[in-house]
């Protein structure tokens, strides 16, 4: 029984031709929605900071305390990355932000 239907050679460009892929095709799916909760994450949080302070300095302080920290470990990161495994990489990252994601709810 198939859950996910994949698309098939029905004239798909060349440009999506790996999502025949189905392993790719979840992953493609997987971080659809996880990007997408995120997104809503941070609008929402960035709306709450303003209804509490109607301040676009705090909510500027807010947002360059969650950017600071990814523009300031992507340089280490890339180089963990080009030194691992992938798929163990990609098991650990995916891990680790499931722990942050729930323990700070």
């Amino acid at each position: 029984m198939r859950i996910l239907t994949l698309p098939r050679d029905r004239g798909l460009p060349a440009t999506f031709s790996s999502l025949r892929h189905r392993n790719y095709w979840l992953l493609w799916i997987g971080t659809l929605v996880s990007s997408s909760g995120d997104w809503m994450d941070l609008i929402a949080f960035n709306w709450v900071i303003y209804q509490l302070t109607n301040s676009a300095v705090y909510l500027a302080i807010n947002n360059l305390c969650r950017m600071g920290p990814i523009l300031t470990f992507t340089l280490f990161a890339g180089v963990v990355a080009d030194r691992m495994e992938r798929r163990k990489l990609m098991f650990t990252t995916q891990a680790a932000a499931m722990h942050f994601a729930l323990e700070l709810r």
